[in-house]
């Protein structure tokens, strides 16, 4: 039997050569189950490698950076209209069903993570450690390409608001026309706020006037906001919009071209090291916590009749939003249901690994990933709970169904604040992506288990960043935005991150039934019954979301899978859960 003590850098393997890997989730011998886990083998030392030399702890490592993944472009740019559709009751419901979901699988994760250190990787290290080195493989590559598509979706969000921001524009492709009467009200200040935003005026850019009449000349034309106010002498005025392009953006392909530009830029950012990352995730931070301070203030404010910002009085109207009211989507015609609506928010969920993914820079990974991953889930569940009810309840059903941008319309004192925290939230959100994505699909090619992965491993560097990896992401994710909508690719990275979520409650459902001799995790809150429900409940709710997307899903892993099976050049020699039930089934049957 092999054995380790606390000075060893492994066990022996099967050909007789020590496998730092695997003692991750192995123990001392003198351990009992009544001992204190203090004695476990948590080093992470390889011939005493060097370490980085400033350890991150629980708020910097875990807390900030998943709590910047969940507060993204869902919650700024789609919840309020998603709250419109379905109405308070039922968004809560939806919100409620993707926590679930991504709490069972915290929980999973941080009984993994105070089992043994979880090394390079996050969530890949541990199912490939756990099942095995192909499955740990495919849903590795699946988990990555959700992670692109996610930092794809992040960087869409972010040319939405900067597009919306500047061109102060509305997403309605049709032109429309509204004939008002009593000419003399066009000077107060309320009715040219409210006939902008009924006639949905876009900029002067995006606008162009087609009036034609055969009637006599048409006096007093008046520009407001891109809209032309005609007045036709005493009988009323007409507005006539005419976007000039489609979702009221100012080229066709300004959205795209935004998008390569920035995803290009942030891949340069990421380059240069983790010390300039972490100086600007901190900035994006306090600028998302003001925009979302200010767009709450601005809510309460609108709601006591104190504050109006870009609304206007007949906006402010109570308990319109408690129930649903499935409407034709303004930009696409499509009348969405409840499970759509699931599909569009569940990606607000999926940050919840970024602290994970940094385990090797956390200096308590063991306290650090349980603590600031719930932590954060929680914090960032309340808060988009209180968006929807605090929104729902004050604002007309129409105005929440037609203003993407309402928390920048509600802020208080400055819509402005708002409009440049969700462009920095949404590009923060994107940065954190676009530096967990090289590093997973790095992890995956170190084990050199894939061939067409080897140009990744001969990239390595010792500052921790993957030049190769790196613009390899960066190209993935600039052809994902060449999609030009983030509601576009959403259903694909819905289904990659419950495929891994599902992964890793299973991964940790089977260490717990059969009562693997390596897994002892110290969490208390954590039982196998839990990642059961939570396996369960990912897959089912990944059928529910989007069937055949989920089909699809699962015949890329089988590929993948197929093809690790088959092109492995490197026979893994550490053991995998399934050593562990044959090992069981055997000794029960001698017995």
């Amino acid at each position: 039997t092999n054995t380790i003590n606390g000075n060893d850098n492994g066990i022996l393997n099967k050909n007789n050569h020590r496998d730092p890997q695997r003692s991750k989730f192995d123990f001392h011998p003198n351990n009992s189950q009544n001992q204190s886990t203090s004695n476990f083998n948590y080093s992470n030392n390889n011939n005493n490698t060097a370490t980085p030399k400033k350890k991150l702890g629980t708020m910097n490592g875990v807390f900030l950076p998943t709590l910047q993944t969940l507060l993204g472009v869902i919650l700024f740019l789609r919840l309020p209209s998603i709250t419109a559709q379905a109405g308070c009751v039922y968004t809560t419901l939806i919100i409620i069903i993707c926590v679930t979901s991504t709490l069972s699988t915290v929980i999973s994760l941080s009984a993994i993570a105070t089992n043994g250190t979880i090394q390079a990787g996050g969530p890949y290290y541990i199912i490939s450690r756990t099942l095995g080195l192909e499955v740990g493989g495919a849903l590795g590559l699946l988990y990555y390409l959700g992670t692109t598509m996610a930092c794809a979706m992040s960087m869409l969000g972010g040319v939405e608001a900067i597009l919306r921001s500047v061109g102060d524009s509305i997403e309605n492709s049709s032109p429309s026309t509204l004939i008002y009467e009593e000419p003399s009200d066009i000077n107060m200040d309320p009715m040219i706020t409210g006939l902008t935003t009924v006639a949905t005026a876009t900029s002067d850019l995006m606008t162009r006037s087609l009036l034609e009449y055969n009637e006599e000349q048409l006096s007093n034309t008046i520009d407001i906001d891109g809209v032309q106010v005609v007045m036709e002498g005493v009988d009323g005025y007409i507005i006539e919009v005419d976007p000039s392009v489609e979702n009221g953006m100012i080229l066709p392909m300004d959205t795209q071209y935004l998008a390569l530009i920035l995803t290009l830029a942030l891949a340069t950012i990421v380059s240069v090291g983790f010390r300039v990352l972490d100086l600007a995730s901190n900035f994006f931070l306090a600028i998302m916590f003001l925009s979302i301070f200010c767009a709450i203030l601005g809510c309460f404010l609108f709601a006591l009749g104190y504050h109006l910002g870009d609304l206007i009085p007949w906006d402010r109207l109570f308990m319109d939003n408690v129930w649903p009211n499935y409407d034709a989507d303004p930009n696409t015609g499509i009348v969405p249901d409840f499970f759509s609506l699931l599909a569009l928010f569940y990606p607000a969920v999926t940050g919840i690994l970024s602290g994970t993914n940094r385990s090797e820079l956390l200096e308590q990974p063991l306290v650090s990933i349980p603590a600031g991953t719930i932590g954060a889930t929680l914090v960032s569940t309340a808060i988009h709970i209180l968006i929807v009810w605090l929104f729902g309840l004050t604002i007309a059903n129409n105005t929440l169904k037609t203003n993407k941008f309402i928390l920048a319309a509600v802020a208080f004192p400055q819509d402005q604040v708002v409009k440049v925290g969700v462009i920095v939230c949404c590009i923060g959100s994107a940065m954190q992506y676009m530096t967990m994505a090289p590093q997973l699909l790095s992890a995956i090619a170190m084990d050199d288990s894939m061939p067409i992965l080897s140009f990744i491993r001969k990239s390595q560097k010792d500052d921790g960043i993957n030049r190769n990896a790196l613009w390899l992401t960066c190209f993935i994710v600039a052809v994902a935005s060449l999609s030009g909508n983030l509601d576009h690719i959403t259903p694909l990275t819905t289904m990659c991150f419950l495929l891994m979520y599902g992964g890793i409650n299973f991964s940790c459902f089977l260490l717990g039934f059969i009562q693997s001799p390596g897994f002892r995790p110290t969490f208390k809150y954590f039982h196998w019954s839990v990642s059961l429900f939570g396996c369960i409940w990912c897959l089912a709710l990944a059928l529910v979301i989007d069937a055949p997307m989920a089909v699809f899903t699962v015949a890329l892993f089988c590929i993948l899978l197929y093809y690790n099976h088959k092109m492995t050049e490197k026979q893994k020699d550490w053991g995998d859960v399934f050593d562990s039930v044959k090992y069981n089934l055997a000794t029960k049957t001698l017995s």
